[in-house]
């Protein structure tokens, strides 16, 4: 059953330009959220959205575990680190596996953003996306791949985001020109100091475009609770974060209409920058 499993995958990537099994938003904070990227105060941002790095306030190092459809071998495992220098400067460092022996993807990501204003910041994320297959004389598929997020503050109950992942790469297939690269645009509510929500458009290379909305609840007992939508294939996400001091736990779940859930765990440390 796992070679089966593998063999198709393997194929699936073969024929399908940018076909990663990699998760494109990691931590059980976007899943929740319907895969967003877009997140306020996310851990994982620095592997999100490297124009969100400036909402996350402190620094911290966040491990993440996510199983897809609760099926064996389709699990993946990622890290992100975030450090403030002089509460100006930025910095991320992000790492994600997925796969096993026979078939594997694996991603390193560097990133940095700083406020360019009082109402604006942005950031610049590099990552090296490296596939690989044992047995077969197709053995790796290497990408250096840049990503850009911005984000303003339009209000003090709304912001606005956008992340652009490969901007400048094009796909030459078939004598076509057509652009590679995926957007995230989204709206950030704030209606008070417990309530947010994110209303967020998602575009990406082969698939339809798709409508993300979730709700986040914050008390000041440490607990976030978040419920996302996501239109496409049609999910509903669950989470729950609890923070105690500078350590946090996370879990979440996000529903298919055809298959079983996919669900992720995290544990992070994080400490306000001096």
């Amino acid at each position: 059953m796992k070679c089966l499993l593998f063999l198709f995958l393997t194929f699936f990537d073969l024929l399908a330009v940018d076909a990663w099994n990699l998760p494109s938003a990691s931590g059980p904070q976007a899943l929740a959220g319907g895969k967003s990227q877009c997140m306020r105060k996310d851990l994982f941002a620095a592997y999100n959205h490297p124009g969100m790095l400036t909402e996350t306030g402190s620094n911290s190092i966040a491990i993440a575990y996510q199983s897809q459809f609760l099926i064996q071998g389709l699990n993946s495992y990622s890290i992100a680190a975030h450090k403030i220098h002089k509460n100006k400067f930025h910095f991320g460092l992000a790492a994600g596996v997925f796969g096993n022996m026979y078939y594997n993807e694996s991603l390193l990501k560097l990133s940095f953003a700083s406020h360019l204003g009082k109402r604006i910041s942005a950031g610049i994320g590099m990552s090296y996306l490296r596939l690989r297959l044992t047995d077969l004389k197709y053995t790796k598929i290497q990408k250096l791949i840049p990503d850009l997020g911005m984000l303003l503050k339009i209000s003090p109950v709304l912001d606005a985001s956008i992340r652009v992942f490969n901007p400048f790469v094009y796909d030459r297939s078939f004598g076509q020109s057509a652009p590679t690269c995926s957007v995230n645009a989204a709206l950030l509510f704030k209606f008070n100091s417990e309530i947010g929500a994110v209303l967020e458009y998602d575009l990406s290379p082969g698939k339809q475009s798709a409508l993300i909305v979730n709700l986040q609840y914050r008390n000041t007992g440490g607990i976030l609770l978040i419920a996302g939508f996501h239109s496409n294939p049609g999910s509903f996400g669950l989470g729950l974060k609890y923070s105690l001091k500078n350590l946090h736990c996370a879990f979440s779940t996000l529903s298919h209409p055809y298959l079983r859930n996919t669900v992720s765990g995290c544990i992070a440390y994080s400490k306000a920058s001096n």
